[in-house]
């Protein structure tokens, strides 16, 4: 039977465990704790299961940390990478569970920080936004939310205006058509495209 030679504790908040067969894992230090880990302790192949998952655990558990230091991302996002870089890994969801718990991982913030760059940085209609949003897998609730709480009608009629600008006020029903497409392909609702068509060129 397997043995638990050592525990080394590590800065970064993990412990090495060094095996009797010169394997090495490297999990949380608070699995050392969660499953009562010693150093001379007899490993039975379901506690050594249980060490080799919590080992995946916090590998996965690392890269969702590093992913989520460069952006934040929704629940779903972070999920499909996750699994394309460690497929058939069932500890993936209880990693998501913990960012969950944890706070680095919230749809809700997601959603308000998503909308108010956007808002920011895009020529963007609220149709495309809510349309990108649901791309990321967020629960209405927290689309229409972060709408409601971002989303300055005002604001959007000023983008719409300075499209018409940039492209310049249609002469004919045709070029009317055209930059009509264009201004709802950009999630502009048929309303404010009318709206910002009908009166004078600007």
């Amino acid at each position: 039977m397997l043995q638990l030679e050592q525990i080394q504790w590590q800065t970064d908040g993990s412990a090495l465990l060094r095996l009797s067969d010169s394997e090495e894992v490297r999990i949380l230090a608070l699995s050392v704790t969660e499953l009562s880990l010693y150093a001379g302790q007899q490993l039975s192949p379901d506690l050594l299961e249980q060490i080799q998952s919590a080992g995946r655990f916090r590998e996965i558990y690392k890269k969702s940390l590093d992913l989520l230091a460069r952006r934040e991302h929704s629940i779903w996002e972070l999920r499909q990478k996750l699994r394309q870089r460690f497929p058939g890994f069932r500890e993936v969801e209880p990693v998501l569970l913990q960012l969950e718990e944890q706070k680095f991982l919230c749809d809700e913030r997601f959603s308000l920080n998503f909308v108010r760059s956007r808002m920011a940085n895009r020529s963007w209609g609220a149709y495309r936004l809510r349309a990108e949003l649901k791309q990321r897998g967020v629960a209405g609730q927290w689309i229409d939310q972060a709408l409601a709480s971002e989303v300055d009608e005002s604001v959007l009629r000023e983008k719409a205006e300075a499209l018409v600008r940039k492209f310049g006020f249609p002469t004919d029903p045709a070029a009317k058509r055209k930059l009509a497409q264009k201004l709802y392909q950009r999630g502009f609702s048929q309303e404010l495209i009318n709206q910002v068509l009908s009166q004078d060129p600007l």
